[in-house]
């Protein structure tokens, strides 16, 4: 079972995540810029490559424990072919000119599924 399923041509619902350290803590992204890439596991093909919505930087801030930090809103193209993918989370800290791939111990897997009767 994928982490996040949606159906080919749909751009809703956004895909959110929780960054989070080795810990569970979720990172501060306050002055980070993240990415969100999607990977076609068959074959490693880069489907997806582009700026995420960070939605709470500060960590503090969070209301709860699974509160996801981020998100990602499908464009046009995203979602047209179904199959399963990878996705994660490049983070850039700008301040420190170094970035780190979230999640860091496991993949998040996204499918796309077949519109009904095809």
């Amino acid at each position: 079972m994928a982490d996040f399923t949606i159906r080919a041509g749909n751009l809703l619902p956004a895909i959110p995540a929780r960054l989070s350290d080795e810990n569970g803590n979720a990172l501060n992204l306050t002055g980070a810029t993240v990415t969100f890439k999607l990977v076609a596991r068959n074959d490693n093909t880069v489907t997806v490559n582009r700026a995420a919505t960070v939605l709470v930087a500060d960590p503090t801030l969070l209301t709860s424990a699974t509160q996801p930090n981020v998100q990602y809103s499908w464009q046009a193209g995203d979602t047209d072919t179904p199959g399963l993918y990878i996705a994660e989370w490049v983070i850039t800290y700008t301040a420190l000119s170094q970035s780190e791939t979230a999640p860091n111990d496991v993949y998040m897997t996204v499918s796309i599924t077949r519109p009904a009767g095809t």
